[in-house]
């Protein structure tokens, strides 16, 4: 427990140090059509450590800041950090490392309109090699742990590389 407080410290601290707070954020939309009834609103952001080997960190859309509950959605009309950090990971995943994709860039607002649905569809027909996720331009599990995300080495102060969360 007291390692889990340390690290929920430790990530508060990194988010401030970054400038992608985790101020709580409101999400205003209905659960899509295709999301089990179980599943909420990513409302938030909450960065994890510890991934492959204890090295890296990465930050994902969560239930709410701090959470650590990734079984939650994105969809069009919805506004929060969540959304922003999506739009980040697409444009720094996909359009800036992967230049050969030829894919474009789009606004990282925190508003989940029309051209990130379109991106989130492209991350769903690119990422979608056991045909697991559904391409409907809805952010949801599936997608989140197949897309590629900045991953942060050592805690911010290393490399930044991009992997996804299939391992």
């Amino acid at each position: 427990m007291r390692a889990r407080t340390i690290l929920t410290a430790f990530a508060l601290v990194a988010a401030a140090l970054v400038g992608h707070g985790s101020a709580p954020d409101t999400a205003q939309a209905t659960a899509p059509t295709t999301a089990p009834a179980s599943i909420g609103p990513c409302k938030g952001t909450t960065y994890w450590a510890g991934i492959r080997g204890g090295d890296w960190w990465a930050r994902y859309p969560t239930t709410s800041s701090g959470s650590w509950n990734t079984n939650c959605y994105l969809r069009e009309g919805m506004r929060n950090s969540g959304v922003a950090w999506v739009q980040y990971a697409y444009n720094y995943c996909y359009v800036r490392k992967q230049p050969w994709l030829g894919w474009p860039a789009i606004t990282e607002d925190g508003y989940y309109g029309s051209a990130t649905a379109a991106a989130v569809r492209r991350i769903q027909r690119n990422e979608n090699y056991a045909g697991n996720i559904s391409v409907d331009g809805v952010y949801g599990p599936q997608t989140q742990r197949n897309m590629d995300w900045p991953h942060y080495y050592r805690g911010f102060t290393g490399d930044v590389t991009c992997f996804d969360n299939t391992y």
